[in-house]
């Protein structure tokens, strides 16, 4: 099995520091799966199947340069131990709460679940790159956020779970980025509604951090 590998602190990024530390190229080397930013929150990244996509403030999508940097990120080798169908989530909140279900009660673990299927509705939002001196990431969710809706897309979710243990180090709970299948449309999920959907996870209980 391998480890979740995380790079900083979440504090670093509420604190408004946004320079990178690693590359792109050696992020993959940890992992072909997860979710992070880039160098100066220059939007969402979602890393799948070993390919890792920049969701952009302006709504528009790419694959990002291996020499880009990487200042928060957290990944692994998505490696499926559990499957499972769902079907009619209504919103964000009961996705979250069957999630809740199917892990209760080992949530004291890590995971990472990959989602597929078919978003009557989806709300996704991104940010625009910061300049120097960079603002407190609260200040730039009020200033340089975007937000997207669409409707009737396929894609995937690809999400992390971080048990209360992580709230000194990262966001606890679930965590998830889209990306719809033709790749053009991505962003950290604020809300959704499905019709059918199938989803793959596995339990982590080993993480490698590097500050």
């Amino acid at each position: 099995m391998f480890p979740l590998f995380q790079i900083s602190f979440l504090s670093r990024l509420l604190d408004g520091d946004y320079d990178g530390l690693i590359s792109v190229k050696q992020l993959k080397e940890k992992g072909d799966f997860g979710v992070g930013t880039f160098d100066a929150i220059d939007g969402e990244m979602i890393v799948l199947d070993g390919i890792v996509y920049k969701a952009k403030g302006n709504g528009t999508v790419e694959i990002a340069d291996d020499k880009e940097t990487v200042p928060f990120a957290n990944v692994t080798f998505f490696e499926n131990s559990k499957s499972y169908a769902i079907s009619k989530i209504e919103n964000y909140e009961s996705l979250i709460q069957k999630l809740n279900e199917i892990i209760s009660p080992k949530m004291n673990r890590f995971y990472v679940i990959k989602l597929s299927g078919a978003f009557s509705k989806i709300k996704v939002r991104s940010e625009y790159k910061q300049v120097k001196p960079f603002k407190p990431l609260a200040v730039v969710m009020k200033t340089d956020e975007t937000i997207f809706d669409y409707e009737n897309l396929d894609g995937d979710l690809v999400g992390l779970f971080c048990p209360n243990f992580m709230s000194s180090l990262n966001s606890t709970g679930w965590h998830f980025h889209f990306i719809s299948n033709d790749k053009q449309k991505g962003g950290h999920i604020i809300e959704l509604k499905m019709e059918n959907a199938k989803f793959e996870f596995h339990e982590i209980d080993e993480l490698e951090l590097k500050n």
